[in-house]
């Protein structure tokens, strides 16, 4: 059976443990610095751009996507709804949008 989803890894590291476990991603390793950019505004903001087009390309393979940054106030717990879509045949997949989860 193959896989539902793919990860767009912003990380060698990442990258290549996917790869070893064949799951597909796409590799943006070379897009950003391997540093923690949060205080480099147009480096967070290149970030966001290829967020956007990782969606886009998702979207017009013809896959439905949700997404839900960590800076999204959730108006009810969506536990259920998350359910709903994982019952339904959705791949659902957390992730962090933190180069170095130290910094």
């Amino acid at each position: 059976k193959g896989h539902a989803m793919v990860v767009a890894c912003y990380d060698d590291g990442l990258f290549v443990h996917l790869r070893r476990l064949r799951v597909p991603a796409y590799n943006y390793s070379g897009a950003l610095p391997p540093v923690h950019f949060r205080g480099t505004p147009f480096l967070f903001h290149r970030m966001g751009f290829l967020k956007a087009m990782t969606i886009k390309e998702v979207l017009l393979s013809g896959r439905h996507v949700l997404v839900s940054d960590s800076d999204v106030a959730w108006a009810k717990d969506p536990t259920a709804e998350l359910a709903a879509f994982a019952a339904a045949g959705a791949s659902i997949a957390p992730s962090t949008d933190c180069l170095d989860a130290a910094a």
